[in-house]
């Protein structure tokens, strides 16, 4: 066959009568006509600048493949499923565990748990370029993270030391353990909105099991805060370690970036809405988990507009406007006119330390009553078990932000590598994240994930690995151990302000929107859906909500795929859709059918409705199976062959397996040949292992016989049925038909 190279452009014109392709030709004994004994050969001529294809070769099946090319991967004949089940466990646990342990030894099990011990073999300490952009990355970060942890401390409703052990404990075990060269294991403000409905939930009413009945009762012990946060901190840890050494690292795609992006956005604006009362001094009550509280926080605001100080709001609006200027004026100015200084400002902790020493000298708080951080605790806190009679009733919220935090740090994690050609383990970064929250327990942490802020500065500053995050981690060291105190007169406005600013990489993130309704329109729905569930039902019950949306709409579209009959391109062995492309031509007696989807149990009844609508154009229940004549549907429709394209059937279970046998069934009743083409391995391994259990004098619901030969114990579709291509399904046919033609005449 013969001729040009067609991409999708190129058959789109054709298909609409824009241009012809060159005449398909097979020669064979120097007659030109259409047969199916060839010889494999392909070339590429270029004779006058246009791209052409030659092909020779032989009509292929399945069992050309199998008695040509030893195929050893199908079985030629069924076993028993329960035998085979058994023995394929067997086989597979067998060669798991030789090659999990047939070389133990303490390096080969250490090695890839700590990356960081690979890393410092091959980091090039000797060359100043990567130990000098690892430093100044580190001393950034430290800079930028030291204020933001205090801020977060302070909206988890736990307080700025609280914050503070986050970056330091996780942080420093994730630099141990991570893949990734960018990401810092912390504080972030989403997380620590969604621990503080938790705290609120929870502590105003606790509870504890009756071993004999296992209901929760009411008692009157409150625990406090800590003994909740870190409670859920180990329940999270031990909940992500189940998950790495189940290999469930895949588990991150539940959390599309769809619903990732809407997400943000929308949790960004319950910061806000949690962090803006803070700017005017005005207190209002801490309201749990309840439907419509951002409005009712925005209600609150609006009615305690009289309790502003004016001297708080002074500062909170200097803080701001220095913030916004050096970062998005002075910032870009200086970038552009040095192009090699690249490391921001150390805007924020410059204001920290400014604002400290105002708020000692004038007395802020004294004088103007200016709400400050006040006394903290000095140190690192004493390693503690946390409370273990909180499980029970911690262990959904516990899974629901041990999803989110392990999906948000992969999903920048992934964001970045992609970027600087290197890839992270996501089951490793699963065994990372929650090592450093089960041992951050100890030390009064609650569950610490990424941020987006500090991913995007360690790219930007070109941190070359976790070396950035240990010197972070030693300067948060010092001022935990040595600095708390300096902070005392530090004004809480300023953290808000701080995190205020923060928040304008979350909300650019919303510019996203009209692409994503672009692309698509459901992918657009989902976004509107995580957006108001987030707002409406609150961070971990709109997460929630849309994950379970996510994968309605999934349901709903496996079980209504695309399907189409397709035609051939003229002179071509292309075949599209005849709905699509009005110039393919529709193969007299054959009909060619696409299903571009799996079969199963889900759109099997929709496999069988679409195939007997678009083919015979009539409904499957409709089908009349008598020998009359007058009601043969084959002798009306003219059809003899039907091919079905299985190049998207990627999976077939047993549902499907017996819709197929019963459409060949009721199909070889109307003499009606059923041929596959394109048939995938995995398909193709299930077909000729499974046996037709219908025969010759069993009926279907539609009036026909099962599959298969009509014999029990053979498998539904033999190999010689199945075609490689859907081409060589159509050359077959017409090569069959003429022969018959031929004999009879």
């Amino acid at each position: 066959m013969t001729g040009n190279i067609v991409n999708y452009e190129n058959y789109r014109k054709s298909s609409t009568g824009g241009s012809t392709a060159a005449a398909a030709t097979t020669v064979v004994n120097g007659h030109k006509k259409a047969v199916h004994k060839q010889h494999s050969r392909i070339s590429v001529e270029l004779p006058s600048g246009e791209t052409r294809v030659v092909i020779n070769r032989d009509v292929v099946n399945y069992t050309d493949i199998d008695s040509k090319y030893n195929n050893t991967s199908t079985p030629t004949t069924p076993t028993t499923p329960n035998n085979n089940i058994i023995e394929s466990f067997k086989h597979k646990s067998y060669k798991y565990l030789r090659k999990r342990w047939k070389r133990l030894s303490i390096a080969d099990t250490l090695l890839p748990m700590f990356p960081i011990i690979r890393s410092a073999r091959n980091y090039p300490f000797f060359r100043i370029n990567p130990l000098v952009y690892d430093i100044v990355a580190g001393l950034t970060l430290a800079t930028i993270q030291i204020p933001e942890a205090m801020a977060n401390g302070y909206l988890s409703g736990m307080g700025p030391e609280y914050g503070l052990f986050v970056a330091f404990f996780p942080g420093l075990v994730y630099a141990l353990m991570g893949t990734s060269h960018h990401t810092s294991l912390g504080t972030f403000s989403i997380m620590s909105i969604m621990i503080r409905d938790v705290v609120l939930r929870v502590g105003d009413t606790v509870y504890t099991i009756d071993t004999e009945t296992g209901n929760h009762t009411l008692v009157s012990q409150v625990f406090s805060q800590v003994d909740i946060v870190t409670s859920l901190c180990l329940i999270c840890g031990l909940i992500q370690l189940l998950m790495a050494c189940l290999h469930l690292g895949s588990l991150s795609l539940l959390v599309s970036d769809t619903i990732a992006n809407a997400f943000t956005v929308a949790a960004s604006v319950q910061v806000l809405t949690l962090y803006f009362p803070t700017l005017f001094d005005i207190d209002l009550p801490k309201k749990p988990y309840s439907v419509f509280r951002i409005i009712k926080e925005w209600i609150g605001f609006f009615s305690n507009l009289h309790q502003i100080n004016f001297i708080t709001m002074g500062l909170s609006i200097a803080c701001l406007t220095v913030l916004i200027v050096i970062g998005q004026v002075v910032q870009p100015l200086v970038n552009k006119k040095f192009n090699k200084f690249n490391i921001p400002f150390p805007t924020d902790i410059l204001i920290v330390i400014l604002s400290t020493l105002l708020s000692w000298l004038i007395g802020l708080n004294k004088n103007h009553q200016v709400d400050i951080v006040a006394d903290i605790p000095n140190g690192i806190p004493s390693p503690k078990l946390p409370t273990l009679s909180l499980f029970s009733i911690l262990i959904w919220d516990a899974l629901l932000i041990s999803l989110v935090s392990y999906a948000v740090s992969v999903s920048t994690a992934k964001a970045v590598a992609n970027k600087h050609n290197y890839r992270i383990h996501c089951n490793q970064e699963l065994l990372a994240i929650g090592m450093a929250n089960t041992l951050s327990s100890l030390f009064n942490c609650y569950p610490g994930s990424t941020s987006l802020t500090r991913t995007g500065l360690l790219d930007r500053l070109a941190a070359r690995s976790q070396l950035a995050n240990l010197l972070a981690s030693v300067i948060l060291l010092f001022v935990i151990l040595f600095f708390e105190p300096f902070i005392y007169h530090l004004p809480k406005c300023i953290l808000s302000a701080i995190i205020l600013v923060a928040l304008k990489s979350m909300f650019m993130q919303c510019l996203r929107v009209k692409q994503i309704f672009r692309l698509s329109k459901m992918e657009g729905l989902i976004w509107l859906v995580t957006f108001i569930a987030v707002l409406v039902c609150d961070v971990d019950i709109g997460l929630l909500i849309a994950i379970v949306f996510n994968i309605l709409v999934i349901v709903l579209k496996f079980s209504r795929p695309y399907s189409t009959v397709m035609g051939r391109l003229p002179n071509s062995e292309l075949y599209v859709s005849l709905d699509r492309h009005t110039g393919a031509v529709d193969i007299r007696s054959i009909k060619i059918f696409y299903f571009g989807c799996a079969l199963f149990f889900l759109n099997r009844h929709t496999f069988r409705k679409q195939l007997f609508k678009k083919v015979f154009k009539v409904a499957c229940d409709d089908i009349n199976l008598s020998p009359e004549p007058d009601n043969d549907t084959r002798v009306t429709c003219h059809i003899r062959t039907v091919i079905i394209d299985c190049s998207s059937i990627f999976y077939i279970d047993g549902s499907g397996m017996e819709t197929l046998d019963e459409i060949i069934g009721n199909l070889r009743k109307l003499q009606i040949r059923v041929l596959l083409a394109a048939v995938q391995p995995r398909v193709l391994a299930l077909l000729a292992n499974t046996t037709t259990t219908t025969s010759t004098t069993t009926t279907t619901k539609y009036g026909g016989s099962g599959g298969g030969d009509g014999v029990n114990g053979r498998p539904i579709v033999d190999t010689g049925s199945m075609f490689v291509s859907v081409h060589d399904a159509v050359i077959k046919c017409m090569a069959t038909t003429r022969h018959q033609q031929t004999s009879d005449v």
